[in-house]
């Protein structure tokens, strides 16, 4: 089979893998544009079977117009969470950023000049125990710990 991608030739022709093997084929350079892009899949002229495609997966890359967090409020929060070993399932990527995506236990302001900060931090729950480290002081915009 070959693939074809706005009319132009992308790959092929593709052999598919032995029985119980798959083949995957991707490309690392992103479609431009903002129109419609067209994938086709046709059967080469000498096949004798239409193409066998059994998975097709598109990725679209997304902008978030937010700002990212404080660098220095993510560098505290990520020293807290390594220190005390938290273990949220929420607590990956930015913690402020998109807003939907907060992580849990936290709340940060946002204004669209500057970047969100952590004001508030709630840990009840986490299983931890010890001191306040002392790095919690470079969190300068906290109102409730």
């Amino acid at each position: 089979m070959d693939i074809y991608i706005n009319q132009r030739l992308f790959y092929g022709p593709l052999v598919p893998s032995s029985y119980g093997y798959t083949t995957c084929i991707y490309s690392v350079t992103p479609l431009t544009g903002e129109g419609m892009n067209v994938i086709l899949i046709k059967k080469t002229n000498n096949s004798t079977l239409p193409p066998i495609l059994n998975a097709l997966e598109i990725y679209r890359l997304k902008e978030f117009p937010q700002l990212l967090t404080d660098q220095q409020d993510v560098d505290v929060i990520m020293n807290i969470k390594s220190k005390y070993g938290v273990n949220r399932s929420d607590w990956q990527g930015d913690p402020c950023a998109p807003a939907d995506y907060l992580w849990q236990g936290l709340n940060c302001s946002y204004d669209d000049s500057n970047p969100p900060r952590i004001i508030s931090i709630n840990l009840s729950s986490s299983g931890i125990a010890g001191e306040i480290p002392l790095d919690i002081s470079k969190l300068t915009s906290i109102r409730t710990l």
